[in-house]
């Protein structure tokens, strides 16, 4: 079964472009757009390194509702953001390469993953990735959004014990 905050909690340990340490943390979690956008505000986001945000909640559909096979897609997102002078092309031009590459590692994992049934990725619809520029947001963030789903069984089984019938 697929873990979105750990997934990406492991993700921020291991590539190499973050720099996660007790004292130095990229990767945190939202539960909303308004909610990354105060983060992003706080002092407590270092400025000088890419940083990891995982949102964290989780938004599902029913699907194949009418058979046997009751499944769930779930849709998770990430984003990746740096900090950029809005007055210095040039450096918003290099900060989104940046956050772009790392996003390609990340995505080459996910892909990895999936291919080798690791990690609950192996039902990852690769087709509903999704990514876009954001930014600016908070203080002077610019990076990139990315969304996918994941189908798992969802044990939809009616048991009349559990009703007052």
């Amino acid at each position: 079964m697929y873990d979105h905050v750990n997934y990406f909690r492991t993700v921020a340990s291991t590539l190499k472009e973050f720099v996660h340490t007790p004292h130095e943390t990229v990767f945190h979690r939202v539960r909303s757009i308004a909610s990354l956008e105060e983060f992003l505000f706080s002092q407590k986001i270092i400025k000088k390194i890419p940083h990891l945000l995982v949102m964290d909640r989780t938004d599902s559909r029913l699907q194949d509702a009418l058979s046997d096979n009751r499944l769930a897609k779930s849709f998770y997102s990430f984003y990746i953001v740096a900090h950029g002078p809005m007055d210095d092309f040039d450096t918003i031009e290099t900060v989104n390469q940046s956050v772009k590459s790392i996003l390609h590692k990340i995505l080459s994992k996910m892909i990895h993953d999936k291919q080798n049934y690791l990690f609950g990725m192996e039902l990852l619809d690769a087709d509903s990735i999704v990514y876009s520029s954001i930014g600016p947001i908070g203080d002077n963030f610019i990076g990139v959004e990315c969304s996918f789903t994941i189908t798992e069984k969802v044990p939809l089984a009616f048991d009349v014990s559990n009703w007052n019938i």
